[in-house]
């Protein structure tokens, strides 16, 4: 499917109001980028943590609504489980 910017924005939008965890991560997400950075989905280690997206993993990959749900969760767990403020020596996890 081909997802476009704010379609995903509007997903994330939607898993906040739907979705506790994902709330109170989004909180600390500073930012999100789009870019062809990252190979898949993933947030930059640091204190105030930016979710990067590639949209061609996106494309490519994530058929659904649901799919982009689970690859944004994993990406909010991180966030929780504060690897974005404890891996300073690298730039992003994914």
């Amino acid at each position: 499917m081909k997802w476009t910017e704010k379609q995903i924005r509007y997903i994330i939008q939607d898993m906040a109001e739907e979705n506790p965890l994902a709330c109170k991560a989004l909180f600390k997400v500073t930012d999100i980028e789009f870019t062809e950075k990252v190979p898949t989905m993933a947030v930059s280690l640091s204190s105030k943590p930016v979710l990067k997206i590639n949209r061609a993993f996106c494309k490519n990959f994530l058929l659904t609504e649901n799919d982009v749900k689970t690859v944004l969760l994993h990406e909010f767990l991180h966030v929780l489980m504060l690897h974005t403020g404890k891996m300073q020596d690298q730039q992003s996890v994914t």
